[in-house]
């Protein structure tokens, strides 16, 4: 019996639920509104109230993704600081760690920004945005840059599901970076 204190599930979350398992699952080309309908077991008017289309669900999963990055970016920005430690070196950890989701959600989402490009712009300005606070922090931008190109190409292998390391060996290169960011940031 459920809780009667639990609370309501959020609808157009429930929704973003929906359509990120039917992309995960089966596809950026499969998500539709009535796959999403089936998915979710909402009507489909109730589905079409909060996305009126499939872009309106595509832009709500990258909005829901990058949200949950920044809360992720915020929450390591207060333990640097009261940890009195730099908050580039705890951005960078964050950046690592997120670029490397076990989900398929983010090939699904580059996908279908092949058909959409825009769908991409608030990764690319949140991308811009840490860039440009790493590089002020950083006592050397060019090697700052260099770490964050390392994360990208470790990203990227991850994204096309490209396995020439071990999980070992990533966790060994993202400890060492790690460490290389700590002279860096002082």
């Amino acid at each position: 019996m459920p809780d009667s204190q639990s609370p309501k599930p959020n609808t157009r979350e429930a929704i973003l639920d929906a359509a990120e398992a039917v992309v995960t699952e089966e596809g950026a080309g499969r998500l539709t509104i009535d796959a999403v309908v089936a998915r979710s077991g909402f009507s489909k008017g109730g589905v079409l109230y909060h996305f009126p289309s499939k872009i309106a669900l595509l832009e709500g999963m990258v909005a829901r993704l990058m949200g949950t990055i920044e809360h992720d970016l915020e929450a390591a920005e207060t333990a640097a600081q009261q940890a009195g430690e730099p908050v580039a070196s705890h951005l960078l950890r964050v950046i690592a760690d997120k670029r490397h989701l076990e989900s398929d959600l983010p090939v699904a989402l580059l996908a279908a920004s092949a058909e959409q490009p825009h769908l991409l712009d608030p990764a690319r300005a949140l991308n811009q945005r840490l860039w440009e606070r790493i590089r002020d922090a950083s006592s050397d931008p060019i090697q700052a840059l260099i770490l964050l190109l390392v994360i990208d190409g470790m990203s990227f292998n991850d994204l096309i599901k490209f396995k020439q390391f071990s999980d070992e060996d990533r966790a060994a290169v993202k400890a060492r970076l790690i460490a290389m960011s700590k002279d860096l940031f002082q």
